[in-house]
């Protein structure tokens, strides 16, 4: 791993978290912080809708570096009718 990388995992594991069934949990607002902290705007973060189909909403995020070349991709799948936090915040989650 990168000495960067690792700065900014560090740095995630030490900002303040929420407890979410047991577990520490930090906000995308403090993990897109702490990105922008550690690696400016050298590399942008891209997220796509697939479907939100109720009650379901899946999602796809793309890391490109400044050529917009990815370097990093995920999905995510959030259920409205799971958790509260869900049943306002599921395309957020």
């Amino acid at each position: 791993m990168t000495k960067p990388l690792e700065e900014a995992i560090a740095s995630v594991r030490a900002a303040p978290s929420i407890d979410i069934h047991g577990k520490a949990y930090s906000t995308v607002a403090t993990r897109v912080e702490v990105f922008r902290k550690h690696f400016g705007l050298e590399f942008g973060i891209r997220t796509t809708v697939i479907d939100s189909t109720e009650p379901h909403v899946r999602m796809y995020a793309e890391i490109l570096d400044a050529n917009g070349r990815v370097i990093a991709s995920g999905h995510a799948e959030e259920n409205r009718n799971y958790g509260n936090i869900n049943k306002t915040s599921a395309l957020e989650n």
